[in-house]
C-alpha cells in the first residue's frame, strides 16, 4: 500500500514540475526579433513632411538635418505612431534634407527592430491651379496647364496608361475612343519631388468633372 501511495505522489510531483515549467519558461527576449519598417509612407505635402505609419507596431520616429557636408546631425525624439496613425512634421526648411530614422516597437514585450532610415527634401508640392482642353476632329486633346509655381515637368497616364514625362506646360494627348477618357498629371518639381495629382475625366468635347486625388 505504501509504494502505491508514495508512486502517486511521485506522479503528481512529476505533472506539476512540467506544467510548471511550461509556464515558467517564456522565450528570451533577445530571441524575438521584429521586422524593420518597410511600409512607413513619407513624402511632402503642404504643411510639412507627412508619415504614416503602416506598419503592425508601434513606430518610433527620429529625425536629423542634413548639414552642407551631406552629414546628418545628431538625431532627435520625434514622436511614436500607432499602426495607420499620420504625423505631419511642421519644422522642417525649403529646400533643406532631413534623414528620419524609424523603428518598430513592441510596448508589451519591449523589443525593438533595427532602424530603418529614410531621407527627403523637402519642398512644398507643385500644384495644377487651372487648365483648359481643347479637343481636335482626329480625337486629339491639347491641354494647356497653369500652376502655384513652374515645375520641371509633369508625368501623365490615360486609362492606367503610361505616357511618360514632359516638359512643356501645353499636352497634346491622343485620346481613346470611348465614352470617356481618365487623365492623371501629375507634376514634379526640380528635385523630382512629385506634387499633388489632378484628375480629369474627359468626354469629347465636355468636361464632365475634374477633381483631385490623392
Amino acid at each position: 500500500m505504501k509504494i502505491y501511495i508514495y508512486g502517486f505522489f511521485v506522479l503528481i510531483s512529476i505533472i506539476i514540475f512540467v506544467s510548471c515549467g511550461k509556464k515558467l519558461d517564456p522565450k528570451p527576449k533577445d530571441t524575438i526579433i521584429l521586422p524593420s519598417p518597410n511600409n512607413v509612407i513619407l513624402e511632402n505635402s503642404e504643411e510639412g513632411v507627412y508619415i504614416k505609419n503602416n506598419e503592425n507596431y508601434t513606430l518610433f520616429v527620429e529625425k536629423s538635418s542634413i548639414d552642407d557636408a551631406r552629414c546628418a546631425e545628431n538625431f532627435i525624439f520625434l514622436t511614436k505612431l500607432k499602426p495607420n496613425e499620420e504625423y505631419v512634421d511642421k519644422n522642417v526648411i525649403e529646400s533643406h534634407s532631413y534623414i528620419y530614422r524609424f523603428t518598430n516597437i513592441d510596448e508589451s514585450i519591449g523589443v525593438e527592430s533595427i532602424f530603418r532610415p529614410k531621407s527627403i527634401l523637402y519642398s512644398k508640392p507643385i500644384k495644377i491651379t487651372g487648365f483648359v482642353i481643347e479637343p481636335k476632329p482626329t480625337g486629339e486633346a491639347t491641354i494647356f496647364l497653369e500652376f502655384n509655381e513652374k515645375p520641371r515637368g509633369v508625368a501623365v497616364k490615360i486609362n492606367g496608361k503610361d505616357l511618360g514625362r514632359f516638359t512643356d506646360n501645353k499636352l497634346s494627348l491622343l485620346l481613346e475612343d470611348r465614352d470617356s477618357n481618365e487623365i492623371i498629371i501629375v507634376p514634379y518639381d526640380k528635385y523630382n519631388n512629385h506634387g499633388i495629382p489632378k484628375r480629369i475625366v474627359y468626354s469629347n468635347p465636355k468636361v464632365y468633372f475634374f477633381n483631385p486625388t490623392g
